[in-house]
């Protein structure tokens, strides 16, 4: 196993420009904004001893040592994990909000309080109202059948396996609709 000293010394031999993914497109602007600030904190590109390139988190500064000498500290923080793990997420979410918009169903999400976090067009075609005002509203301005305090508690003790019942929902219009209701419950932070 190599010490740290030796990794040290192979950086050192071979100089902070091997390290550096110099196609980066990236980098001109790092190195400016360091120059002229005498820091850069932002993501680059790096390349490892065999080769490989990988995401680093890069954390840069100017600074004067005890001999008047300008030198620069570099502190890289190995990204590319957290990257792909943000990149699937976005995916997922992409996914859901598809397979959400396309629903023949109509879905709506509350929060803890009854009110819309968001809903898919056919759920907002349902009562009337286009996709900004129903997330503007609360459960209780469309279902009138169940009080206030019930529908809260309602929200508030559904579990994963959830709830299915009937219930009447009015449309902006006045004019009443029965619904068949399906509940889950998920919990966002």
């Amino acid at each position: 196993m190599r010490s740290y000293e030796q990794a040290e010394e192979d950086i050192i031999r071979k100089g902070r420009a091997l390290l550096v993914d110099t196609t980066d497109p990236r980098l001109n602007a790092a190195l400016e904004e360091r120059a002229r600030t005498g820091r850069f904190e932002g993501e680059l590109m790096f390349i490892r001893k065999d080769g490989t390139r990988f995401h680093g988190e890069v954390s840069s500064s100017i600074f004067t040592d005890r001999n008047g000498q300008k030198r620069t500290s570099m502190i890289i923080r190995d990204v590319t994990e957290r990257r792909k793990a943000k990149q699937e997420l976005a995916d997922e979410m992409t996914k859901r909000k598809i397979l959400i918009s396309q629903s023949r169903d109509g879905i709506v999400t509350l929060d803890r309080n009854g009110k819309v976090y968001e809903a898919n067009q056919r759920f907002a075609d349902m009562p009337g109202y286009t996709s900004d005002e129903m997330r503007e509203l609360h459960v209780w301005d469309w279902d009138t059948q169940i009080e206030r305090v019930q529908l809260l508690e309602m929200i508030r003790t559904i579990d994963e396996a959830g709830d299915h019942f009937e219930t009447r929902h009015y449309r902006k219009d006045g004019t009443g609709i029965d619904v068949e209701i399906s509940t889950n419950a998920a919990v966002f932070s």
